[in-house]
């Protein structure tokens, strides 16, 4: 916070953002334990939102080169840059964790699905899940900048 007009800064704006929107899903993601998976979508811009190195249209992140999501995976991206951890929850039931690989852009991701599911999307300001419903087997949802979200399969 700047102490002379005592309005948050960048760094101060980034840190309640996180406390509000991140924070809450850190109970759920330590009760899932580690992801089975980690995959990823090519970005089109760099974590800062600047253009990729070279002149590149598109590339995999620095580091999860190797992490393309597998064509026989049963969600696939349809759009959003991202990157998602995949977990077994309690029961067996998949739960899925996404962070937008951009800080400063919001995401639209789209998952499409190899066959009829029902999702849910933790809610951090209210501590819910709400029902996320498919189009066309397919769900969409926005990642803030620098955000993350939280799905399981099921209601």
């Amino acid at each position: 916070m700047d102490p002379n007009s005592l309005e948050w800064t960048p760094a101060g704006g980034d840190i309640a953002k996180v406390n509000r929107e991140i924070l809450p899903l850190g109970e759920k993601i330590a009760k899932l334990g580690n992801p089975v998976a980690i995959y990823s979508t090519p970005i089109t811009k760099t974590a800062n939102n600047e253009a990729l190195p070279d002149g590149k249209a598109s590339m995999m992140p620095p580091g999860l080169e190797n992490n393309a999501f597998p064509k026989d995976f049963g969600l696939q991206p349809a759009g959003g840059e991202f990157v998602m951890g995949v977990f077994k929850a309690e029961g067996g039931a998949d739960a899925f964790f996404l962070a937008n690989h951009n800080a400063y852009a919001e995401q639209s991701v789209t998952l499409r699905l190899a066959k009829a599911a029902r999702f849910s999307l933790f809610d951090g300001s209210t501590g819910r899940w709400q029902p996320l419903p498919a189009t066309n087997q397919a769900v969409t949802f926005k990642l803030g900048p620098a955000g993350a979200a939280l799905l399981r399969l099921g209601d």
